[in-house]
């Protein structure tokens, strides 16, 4: 009876210690007081990595060492992470992202290619530019043309805000903006074996936003109102013919004639940020 209740009393202290063993845990505590209870299984100079409890041979986590406060270690330990933002590894460190190519996607439906720069001048002030070549032949309701246009101005920029391994920062190619530019466009037409060119000036108020997505992909579209003037070689035959050729659609933007002389314009852009 002895050997029976000794030999019970010890499956008993080895089913305990084995249970408390499976379910003992860790606790991360995060910098906005939420608790997680995991199973650490390594913890480097900038990451924590752990299991979640009960998975032994489950996929390793990981989180930003800067997005704990403290450790609650299963035996009752608590290490508080004291992390000094601006003593950061390269690891966590927001990579400089300052440049952007892109292409306007509606520019090859109306018989041209606009391709475009953008760079950051400082925070909130970023450089544009764009060129073009006009002469495709997509859009056949147009009349042919041969010629090229070019696009440049400042870009004032409202950031915004993005999350980078647990780092806020603000991205200087993200967020709502105005661009006050100056467009200068030149393309010639073919009418009856003669040759018509057309000369644009246009000073131009651009309004858009501008989305980045994981830090790589760029997508821009805007729509602007702005002033300017033409000069033709046409030769006018006659009042109505006046008319018909004042109103012009000189790729870069619409132009509303000399009588009123607005302009419009707009674009998508797609393009990479490095």
């Amino acid at each position: 009876m002895k050997l029976l209740a000794r030999g019970s009393g010890l499956f008993l202290a080895f089913f305990f210690f084995f249970t408390f063993s499976s379910y003992a845990q860790d606790i991360l505590v995060r910098i906005n007081n939420d608790s997680i209870r995991v199973k650490i299984v390594e913890m480097t100079g900038e990451k924590i990595r752990f299991r979640y409890p009960g998975m032994k041979t489950g996929p390793i986590m990981e989180m930003q060492k800067n997005q704990i406060k403290s450790i609650v270690y299963e035996n009752g330990t608590v290490v508080t992470i004291l992390y000094n933002p601006y003593e950061v590894s390269k690891d966590l460190s927001v990579p400089d992202r300052n440049h952007a190519v892109k292409g306007d996607i509606i520019a090859p439906f109306m018989n041209h290619v606009t391709l475009g720069y953008e760079q950051k001048l400082k925070l909130g002030l970023n450089l544009e530019l764009k060129a073009g070549i006009i002469g495709m032949r997509v859009n056949e309701s147009l009349k042919y043309s041969e010629g090229f246009l070019i696009k440049s101005g400042i870009k004032f920029v409202k950031c915004a805000e993005g999350i980078y391994k647990g780092l806020k920062y603000k991205d200087p190619l993200k967020g709502s903006y105005f661009r006050p530019e100056l467009i200068f466009c030149s393309f010639k037409t073919f009418e009856k074996h003669s040759e018509i060119r057309y000369t644009h000036y246009t000073i131009n108020i651009a309004f858009g936003r501008q989305a980045v997505i994981r830090r790589f992909l760029l997508f821009d579209w805007y729509g602007s109102v702005g002033t300017g003037f033409r000069t033709t070689t046409y030769n006018l035959k006659s009042d109505y013919d006046s008319k018909e050729v004042d109103f012009n659609y000189a790729y870069s933007h619409l132009f509303f004639g000399k009588k009123l002389p607005l302009v419009l314009s707009g674009g998508m852009s797609i393009g990479v940020v490095f």
